[in-house]
């Protein structure tokens, strides 16, 4: 975006590069990348490659005091989705309970039923939550059951 030669005080028509003198167009260069830089940086952290970012350019044009002049308000805005995380605890005596290692193999209560997008890692007994087949054994992930 370079500067137009037009003579001084002379009136063009608006467009993009004009809006705040060109602060519009750069803010929302701006946004762009830091969604990108965002998106994938949640999937480094993540593992989770379906996040969407959304930027939203909203322009809004309404008169002013006078006949002739009209105030043109820019916006951008960004929103990435959140990093989520889920975690399976054990509910008693009005507690939530985890072991502070993390999952394990030795507890049932406490193995990994879910990879990082939330899908289950095998089958399971709903019951008692433990995990009954190994999630390489055979059979895609739809064999999900609840047995007991």
């Amino acid at each position: 975006m370079g500067k137009r030669k037009i003579p001084h005080g002379s009136y063009v028509q608006l467009d993009l590069d004009l809006i705040s003198e060109g602060g519009f167009r750069r803010e929302f260069e701006r946004q762009l990348e830091k969604a990108y830089s965002e998106l994938i940086e949640r999937e480094q952290l993540s593992g989770d490659k379906t996040g969407v970012a959304t930027i939203t350019a909203t322009v809004k044009i309404g008169r002013t005091d006078t006949e002739t002049f009209f105030a043109v308000h820019a916006c951008v805005t960004r929103k990435v989705p959140p990093i989520t995380r889920k975690s399976l605890v054990k509910g008693a005596g009005g507690k939530l309970l985890c072991q502070p290692e993390g999952s394990s193999e030795d507890d049932p209560g406490q193995m990994r039923l879910f990879d990082a997008q939330g899908k289950p890692e095998g089958m399971f007994n709903a019951s008692t939550g433990e995990l009954i087949e190994d999630p390489g054994a055979g059979g895609p992930i739809a064999k999900i059951s609840n047995v007991g």
